[in-house]
């Protein structure tokens, strides 16, 4: 049920485990990245190298993986925040730590942002 309510969502989303590993992706991160690959040869990736694979799309990538790692430390919601892209548009990120049979997780949202949407 969890994979099918993943799927049909029309944000991005990881989710990895813990020890930073890859549980579930969707379809619509590959395709907001604009990267190769599917959900099925996701899982059980290290995230921090997928992080790396999925920064080249913004303006400042060692920023974006700087803030991810960021998140990760301070284990806080986040909502709303605005990703610039190297194309000029933004990614609205939103994280959630969550708890995981095996221990803590953490549960990620990209979407498109709207030309007209101000994040503050």
């Amino acid at each position: 049920m969890l994979s099918t309510a993943l799927d049909a969502l029309p944000v991005g989303m990881p989710v990895e485990d813990a020890d930073r590993e890859v549980i579930r992706v969707n379809e619509r991160l590959y395709e907001l990245f604009d990267v190769e690959g599917n959900p099925e040869t996701a899982a059980g990736r290290d995230c921090e190298e997928f992080a790396a694979e999925l920064s080249a799309v913004f303006a400042d990538p060692e920023g974006f993986l700087g803030r991810i790692e960021a998140i990760v430390e301070a284990q806080r919601p986040v909502d709303g925040e605005r990703l610039a892209l190297s194309s000029g548009e933004a990614l609205i990120l939103t994280y959630r730590p969550i708890d995981l049979p095996g221990g803590d997780g953490h549960l990620w949202a990209y979407r498109r942002a709207r030309s007209s949407e101000r994040v503050d």
